[in-house]
This record gives C-alpha cells, sequence and structure tokens, in this order.
C-alpha cells in the first residue's frame, strides 16, 4: 500500500505543476473510441481531430470518425470564438457534417455553439451542442471533452459523445501547436 501512496504522490509531483500555455484553438488529437449504435460489427475506431485558428476569432475545425462495419462520420466546421477571459471562450460553428455507411451516404449543415476553457491549471474541459440538418429532420450532437496536460502543449483526452440514441466516448492524445 506504501509503494501505491508513493507512486501516486510521485506521479502528482512530476505533472501537477504542467500547465497548458494558453487556450488554444490550433491542435490534434488522435484517439480510439466505441460507439454505441446500429454496426454491422462492433462499433469501435480511430478519431482523428483538429483545430486551426486562421485569426484571434476565426478558426476550422475537422473530426473524422473511422469505426469498424464500413462507417464513418466527418465534421467540418469553421467558427467564431468570444474570449470570456484569458483562460475560458464562448464559440460558434457553422459546418458540413457527413456519414458513410454501407448502406449509402448522407450529408448536411451543421450549426453549433460551445463553451472551452480552463478549470484548473492543467486540465481543461469543453462542452459544445451541435444541431446536423437544419432544413431537414434534424438531430442534436451533445459532446463532452476534458483533456489534462502533461506539458504545455501535449495531454490526455476523453472525449463522451451522444447522438440519436447513441452514446460513446473516445479516449486519446492532444497535442497544442
Amino acid at each position: 500500500m506504501k509503494s501505491i501512496k508513493l507512486a501516486l504522490l510521485s506521479f502528482a509531483c512530476l505533472f501537477g505543476s504542467a500547465q497548458a500555455a494558453e487556450l488554444s484553438f490550433n491542435n490534434l488529437k488522435v484517439g480510439y473510441g466505441h460507439f454505441d449504435f446500429d454496426c454491422s460489427s462492433d462499433c469501435d475506431g480511430f478519431n482523428l481531430a483538429g483545430g486551426l485558428e486562421f485569426n484571434e476569432n476565426f478558426f476550422g475545425k475537422l473530426d473524422y470518425n473511422g469505426f469498424s462495419g464500413d462507417v464513418g462520420l466527418t465534421f467540418v466546421d469553421v467558427g467564431y470564438r468570444w474570449n470570456l477571459s484569458d483562460t475560458a471562450a464562448f464559440f460558434t460553428t457553422v459546418g458540413f457534417a457527413r456519414v458513410d455507411t454501407d448502406s449509402g451516404d448522407e450529408s448536411d449543415a451543421s450549426l453549433g455553439f460551445g463553451l472551452r476553457g480552463m478549470v484548473a491549471p492543467s486540465f481543461e474541459l469543453e462542452g459544445n451542442l451541435r444541431y446536423v440538418s437544419p432544413t431537414d429532420d434534424g438531430e442534436g450532437i451533445a459532446e463532452l471533452s476534458g483533456t489534462y496536460f502533461f506539458t504545455e502543449s501535449a495531454g490526455a483526452n476523453v472525449t463522451l459523445r451522444g447522438f440519436d440514441g447513441a452514446f460513446g466516448g473516445i479516449i486519446g492524445a492532444r497535442f497544442n501547436f
């Protein structure tokens, strides 16, 4: 038991002082995810996502999810952010969503908004809501993401996402640049 406590204390001392330099929309995320929805096999797969700031307020985002069972989900967005403080921002996005399946492909417009901020020196939270296909039946997508930064630019990321009766998560790494 003492060795476990000593290992936890060492881990906390080693990474406790890590801090993300600032709230950055310039990032790359790589992860592995699992979702519960109708797949011909397990809905496990990879996630590749990233963002790029065009200037102080405008940014672009790309999010690709490739699942077993030949299911793919892609979002391409442009957005605008309002800095609420040095460590928090509200943002809106408009973009394009595409779902690729064995039975066909579907593409729709999407609108979204969210809040992102550093809740501790090394921990960032992001929550956002997205509405896909505003001119059709449409559906909402809710997402909550947390990143613990080990250094100013690298951290571990966990994302929970729910949509259309499906729920899942992605665990991976995030790199700010």
